[in-house]
């Protein structure tokens, strides 16, 4: 492509037909020039080309020049191009919406949206999705009316709005919409399980796809997905089990990697770690991640010796190892406490692999470390980090220091954790414990009364354990289980040395 001296004028765009005259199309060279454009310095040699050969005074030609700049992310000279266009039509308003959310001005592209109203544009499908998206990003979808002009109909739009309630965490705004939405397919069902899975509400999302399988909507392979990955989280096998059944008597695509792979990692979640590598280990085809899931699998098992033998293989079958693949065998050493080996793993990782360290692989150093008493190593490191370490890293350090009774560097973590969570109930209780197992009982009641008197929430520890098919939790502190008499009895008949009338743990 030939480089033009002279500059652009700005109002290079300025007579280019409105759309109710019929407009030549631009070359096939101009086209396929656009579709292959990937730099600004490109894009401006073809809109060079446009203007000399006087394409550009069409719209076809303008709307593909708008759609080159917004698909290379040259969003501020996609707005230059769009706002010399004389009555943009859909496609123009679709394509430089989307490119403002692309560049983080999703609040612009819902202004966008209103001015295509403003100017009896008419919408479609594709302009209601992305301002869907722009509103769940901002969590604004209850705000300014935005659904006052939505089609109340549309399967597509509702949709949307489902998975965008989700995006805002308003399950409630989003269980609304499905139980309205007259027409249901399978995305508006899949919409839902994942959306309550991504929302940490596992329950429901099993409940939404056992109700899925009775209505007679086919299930898809990623719904099913969703579904396993609620099994693994609530440990409830007995569901995972069904799914797992229910995908071969359905005999689905003939088990992609994907959904085998899901079937492992729910299996492994489960407790059900031999089911789970039986499974692995008759797989004609394994990716990446599912090497990873089946590593990470061993190591939470604690069989961290297989995790290593396993990581070995999947480097002998030339599967080139990712950041996920090395937070598995990292957790592995954790659970072991295998210093030498994290080191190994860690400083491989980046020397012959090329993965920078992220947070989660710095996490798991910290972890190795700090579980094997190495504090002054573990400081050290953090403070070679070159991200800023998180909360959960600190905290992980001031638990370390509770257990080694090491005051002085929990003060430290703890400082640290007040600057990036200063009303957490969670790490002043910490610090407490840290204070209670040091000797420092008065400071001890201090973090206490803190803790108190600021209202603050604190996790309490909780177990799932399912039975017949349902998972009940069970929460420190808590004796509203229904059940709770009939499990202190049995407990009682374990341990004679407990006193108390009530169960604390049920």
């Amino acid at each position: 492509m030939s480089v033009f001296p002279s500059p652009l004028s700005t109002n290079s765009l300025s007579s280019i037909r409105s759309p109710t005259r019929r407009a030549p199309s631009p070359s096939p060279a101009a086209i396929f020039l656009l579709q292959i454009c990937q730099t600004l310095r490109e894009l401006k040699q073809i809109h060079a080309q446009l203007v000399v050969t006087g394409l550009l005074r069409f719209r076809p030609a303008a709307l593909k020049l708008l759609e080159s700049g917004v698909s290379i992310s040259e969003v501020g000279y996609a707005w230059s191009i769009f706002e010399q266009i004389t009555s943009p039509d859909t496609f123009g308003f679709n394509t430089m919406i989307r490119g403002l959310m692309l560049d983080n001005s999703t609040y612009h592209s819902i202004l966008l949206y209103k001015e295509m109203l403003l100017i009896d544009c008419i919408p479609d499908n594709h302009t209601y999705t992305f301002v869907l998206k722009a509103c769940s990003s901002i969590k604004a979808l209850n705000e300014e009316k935005i659904f006052d002009e939505f089609p109340q109909e549309n399967t597509i739009i509702k949709n949307s709005m489902i998975s965008g309630y989700f995006r805002c965490g308003c399950a409630e705004d989003a269980r609304g919409v499905f139980y309205q939405t007259p027409v249901k397919d399978v995305a508006t069902w899949s919409a839902m399980v994942s959306g309550y899975v991504k929302n940490e509400m596992y329950t429901e999302a099993l409940d939404v796809f056992r109700e899925m399988t009775v209505s007679g909507i086919k299930v898809n392979e990623s719904v099913v997905v969703s579904a396993l990955s609620a099994c693994g989280r609530l440990g409830a096998l007995d569901h995972g089990r069904w799914i797992h059944a229910y995908v071969k008597k359905k005999a689905m695509e003939e088990m992609s990697v994907i959904l085998s792979t899901a079937i492992v990692d729910m299996y492994a979640k489960c407790g059900s770690i031999e089911t789970s590598y039986e499974i692995f280990d008759k797989m004609r085809r394994k990716d990446v991640v599912t090497w990873s899931a089946m590593i990470l699998g061993f190591a939470i098992h604690g069989r961290a010796e297989k995790s290593f033998d396993l990581f070995n293989e999947m480097t002998a079958a030339g599967v080139r190892p990712n950041g996920a693949v090395f937070v598995a065998v990292l957790t592995a050493c954790h659970h072991a406490g295998s210093v030498e080996r994290a080191r190994y793993y860690f400083e491989q990782m980046s020397t012959k692999y090329g993965i920078k360290p992220s947070i989660e692989h710095c996490g798991c150093m910290v972890g190795v470390l700090s579980r094997a008493g190495q504090l002054a190593e573990a400081e050290e490191f953090i403070s070679a980090m070159t991200e800023r370490p998180n909360a959960v890293i600190w905290a992980t350090f001031l638990s370390a220091c509770r257990i080694h009774k090491d005051i002085r560097r929990g003060k430290i973590a703890f400082r640290h954790l007040l600057e990036l969570e200063p009303m957490s109930g969670d790490r002043f209780k910490l610090m407490g414990q840290v204070f209670a197992t040091t000797g420092n009982q008065v400071e001890a009641m201090k973090v206490w009364k803190l803790i108190k008197e600021g209202d603050m929430e604190t996790t309490c520890g909780s177990s799932l354990i399912e039975v017949d098919g349902m998972v009940r939790e069970f929460v420190a502190g808590r004796v509203g289980h229904d059940k709770a008499r009939e499990i202190y009895m049995v407990i009682e008949g374990f341990s004679q040395t407990m006193e108390r009338e009530d169960c604390l743990y049920c």
